[in-house]
């Protein structure tokens, strides 16, 4: 393979044919630094330009979602933990807060009758365990769950002695 350099910024390449007798030369540019510059230059140009293009979009994707979703407010810390705690406290440990009677004015039954629902319940219905949200924070205490499902049932069953 013969290779013949012509001047500094040019090279030469073998011939096409290797069985020819004619030895032919094709004569390309070398890059210099200069043109390596301006390319890396336009590339960097084309890259911020894509990323123009893909802020804008972005942009306009976010404004859209919020003018097609309605706002939401910020969600409220409602203690749920606390309250369950303080419910523990003032009903179902032994020395509670409030005496046997406080219990059956409020859920409408004895305690160990609430104990003997909430038992059966949570072995059936996995819902009724607590166990951690999204965010990895504790959920409501089955006691909290139950009540609420009775308070549902009873008003229910208001709803439907009054629409007789």
């Amino acid at each position: 393979m013969l290779a013949v350099a012509t001047s500094n910024n040019l090279r030469a390449t073998p011939p096409l044919e290797p069985s020819s007798q004619a030895i032919h030369y094709s004569i390309h540019p070398v890059n210099t630094q200069n043109e390596k510059d301006e390319d890396e230059e336009r590339r960097r140009r084309d890259d911020e330009a894509r990323m123009a293009r893909d802020s804008h979009s972005h942009q306009v994707i976010q404004v859209v979602a919020q003018i097609c979703r309605p706002t939401r407010s910020e969600n409220l810390d409602k203690s749920r933990q606390q309250r369950g705690e303080e419910m523990l406290d003032d009903y179902f440990v032994h020395n509670s807060a409030f005496p046997d009677t406080y219990f059956k004015r409020r859920f409408r039954m004895e305690r160990h009758l609430f104990n003997k629902i909430m038992i059966p319940v949570c072995n059936h219905d996995s819902y009724f365990v607590q166990k951690k949200d999204a965010c990895g924070a504790m959920g409501l205490i089955p006691e909290q769950k139950l009540t609420a499902v009775l308070r549902c049932l009873r008003l229910e069953q208001l709803q439907t002695k009054w629409m007789r």
